[in-house]
């Protein structure tokens, strides 16, 4: 199970660090200037910046012990569809409430369901640490910092392959990729939602007998 959780985390990580580049894609692919796209991309960092602490405090005080496998689970599934929905979204709600007028008019609530799909996103690939690292802690009682290396080093240390996944699935290097199509950069969200996809049955497979086995331990 320690040995799933760190490969779920793994994808997870990637997907964390690769959405920030999509973001800076996404953002320039609409507005040309780099200083003013980086405003844009900024925005969507920060709501998925809040997203993320939200989702950790929730996750952390919300999950009960033994229930781990189904939160992941549909934590994994809700954060898959965020993330994947990112980029169409994004393109309609852009092309309504901006089109072809000056991008510095756009309405930030025209672009509200982009900026909370944003937020929601966090739940599939960083919202469920507390549960992993609490849940590998458990299961490795003697190795605890260990158990947190694996899940949180090495994770980290995968995350740095979004380098190589990102231009991968947009089909161009990260500086040019803006010049794409709008659903090239879109399928490239859903690109790293099937990362979390997979990170989601990875959880589904994991054995219920051995999580429910550390329910009361502290």
């Amino acid at each position: 199970v320690v040995a799933s959780l760190t490969v779920q985390n793994a994808l997870r990580f990637t997907v964390n660090v690769g959405m920030f580049a999509l973001f800076n894609v996404w953002a320039e692919s609409k507005i040309r200037d780099a200083d003013r796209a980086s405003v844009l991309s900024g925005e969507l960092i920060a709501c998925s910046t809040l997203g993320m602490g939200i989702g950790v405090i929730l996750a952390g005080r919300l999950v009960k012990r033994g229930r781990e496998r189904r939160a992941l689970v549909w934590m994994s599934a809700v954060g898959a569809i965020a993330i994947g929905s990112l980029g169409f979204v994004g393109d309609a709600v852009w092309a309504g409430s901006v089109g072809d007028a000056d991008p510095s008019t756009r309405s930030l609530i025209g672009l509200l369901p982009l900026y909370l799909l944003a937020i929601v996103a966090p739940l599939g690939y960083f919202a469920t640490f507390p549960i992993t690292a609490s849940l590998g802690q458990r299961l490795l009682p003697g190795h605890t910092s260990i158990a947190t290396s694996l899940l949180m080093g090495v994770g980290w240390a995968v995350s740095a392959s979004h380098a190589l996944l990102a231009p991968w699935l947009l089909g161009a290097d990260l500086n040019s990729a803006y010049l794409l199509p709008a659903r090239d950069i879109s399928m490239a969200f859903v690109g790293f939602a099937s990362l979390i996809v997979v990170a989601g049955i990875l959880a589904a497979c994991m054995r219920p007998s051995v999580i429910r086995s550390v329910a009361d331990d502290h």
